[in-house]
């Protein structure tokens, strides 16, 4: 319905999202064989509220987007946006798997 707050990009550094970005599908696994990659995250809606968090931990907010360089701490990671708007939130959920 329309009281949704969905996500129109997210990108982490160059790494393919699987599946393919869509504002409507809420988790996505990236594989890195990179220390640190960037994290941006832009609404839909230019006036929500964007989260990013590493791990539980809010590393990075902003209003329309938000954007943040990332460092990997383990074989896999976790990595929340949070679009905030009013009383709705919408969550996205990266899983992020570090190899060599």
């Amino acid at each position: 319905g329309f009281l949704t707050e969905n996500l129109s990009g997210l990108t982490v550094g160059s790494k393919t999202l699987d599946p393919e970005f869509d504002g409507d599908i809420k988790n996505y696994e990236v594989d890195t064989e990179d220390a640190t990659n960037t994290v941006s995250a832009t609404a839909a809606n230019p006036s929500a509220t964007v989260e990013i968090y590493l791990n539980g931990t809010l590393k990075k907010s902003g209003t329309g987007s938000a954007s943040e360089s990332l460092t990997w701490t383990a074989n896999t990671d976790t990595v929340t946006v949070k679009v905030k708007y009013i009383s709705v939130t919408e969550i996205y959920t990266i899983t992020v798997t570090h190899g060599d």
